[in-house]
């Protein structure tokens, strides 16, 4: 069987390594491991005295402790480690579905949260949430028994960040199917303005909910690979026999970093929020001044914007231009099947931000 090409990762890993201002990643600026060591004086000594076996094949117990400290009610046991969400969110789709299963999945969003849910089979319905703030179509959608809601808050491409109203509804309304409840949580921690950071998933009143995450975005990681899955034990328990056929174990030395990390995530978030406060002003200060070529919808959370662009080209191309005739990176809509925007990861260096913007805003005023 053929899997269709994954039209983000192919895009960026297309041109990420060669242009000046790359706009299209979408996590914080990375931490350097020296940062990692400055928060525990301990730690250099512990990564130089690790043997480098395989590690333990759910994830080191202390990382899974210290990851289960940000969840109410959970405990180690809880806790999958993964290499990213990508892997944790691969899991999930087999381990739960099957040939012919109904799967309704929040849309736009990251392809991989639909896409292997259609390549095992099953019948995807995409909800597009931008339109439909009442909640109406989501509801038709689920009257029929459905396997799987899969939701992606704050959201990529998009900077929409659900409420803790509107996820408990999202998960009665799945539970009524008869559906497992999946939230890809990997850009939230992080709000703007009067959004409030609404809790995980697997916080509300629900047997059915699970959570996957990693410390690729908001804390600036992703060289580390390291996610986890936070489940009830019989979605986990299958999650890990699929696993051992994948990755075996995490890496141990990134185990021992990621731990620092958790450990000392008022720091690292602190850090990273400071970045991300000042490049979302740019963004939203950047699009009010340039609205004769751009319109966007202002990002709630996370570190991703989707703005429509107001010339008649295809995304395609205007993506393509942008790095051949400015040296800038972004996503173009196509990649999520929706024409007439791009993507825009505002998580990069700010002065990188600011002269990609320039550079935006150039490209498209003479052809607006």
């Amino acid at each position: 069987m053929n899997i269709p090409s994954f039209l983000v990762e192919r895009w960026i890993g297309k041109y990420e390594w060669t242009v000046p201002y790359d706009l299209a990643e979408t996590g914080v600026f990375p931490l350097k491991v020296e940062e990692l060591y400055a928060l525990d004086s301990t730690l250099p000594e512990r990564i130089a005295a690790c043997q480098l076996d395989y590690g333990v094949n759910t994830g080191r117990t202390e990382l899974r402790g210290a990851i289960a400290e940000m969840y109410q009610g959970k405990s180690a046991d809880d806790i999958l480690i993964t290499h990213g969400a990508i892997e944790a969110n691969w899991l999930l789709m087999h381990a739960l579905v099957n040939p012919g299963d109904r799967v309704v999945c929040t849309w736009p969003v990251y392809q991989q949260l639909w896409q292997i849910a259609a390549y095992l089979g099953a019948d995807v319905r995409k909800w597009d949430f931008r339109r439909d703030t009442d909640f109406i179509e989501i509801r038709k959608l689920l009257e029929k028994p459905t396997k799987l809601l899969i939701i992606n808050s704050p959201n990529n491409p998009t900077g929409v960040a659900f409420t803790r109203e509107q996820l408990q509804t999202l998960v009665e309304l799945g539970e009524n199917a008869g559906a497992w409840v999946s939230c890809d949580e990997v850009y939230r921690g992080l709000a703007y303005d009067h959004h409030a950071v609404a809790p995980p998933l697997t916080a509300l009143k629900s047997a059915r909910t699970i959570t996957s995450m990693s410390l690729s975005k908001v804390f600036g990681l992703p060289g580390l690979r390291t996610g986890w899955i936070a489940a009830p034990p019989e979605v986990r328990e299958a999650c890990l026999r699929f696993r051992d056929y994948v990755s075996i174990s995490s890496p141990k030395i990134s185990d021992l970093l990621a731990e620092t990390a958790i450990r000392h995530r008022d720091k690292v978030l602190a850090r990273n929020r400071q970045l991300l406060n000042r490049n979302h002003r740019l963004l939203t200060e950047w699009a009010a001044a340039h609205r004769d070529v751009v319109k966007l919808e202002t990002p709630q959370a996370g570190t991703t914007a989707f703005p429509e662009y107001l010339a008649a080209m295809d995304s395609e191309t205007l993506g393509r231009r942008l790095v051949e005739e400015q040296g800038v990176l972004i996503v173009p809509g196509f990649c999520f099947e929706v024409e007439q925007h791009f993507r825009i990861g505002y998580g990069c260096a700010t002065e990188v931000l600011q002269a990609g913007l320039e550079r935006i805003a150039a490209f498209l005023k003479p052809i607006s």
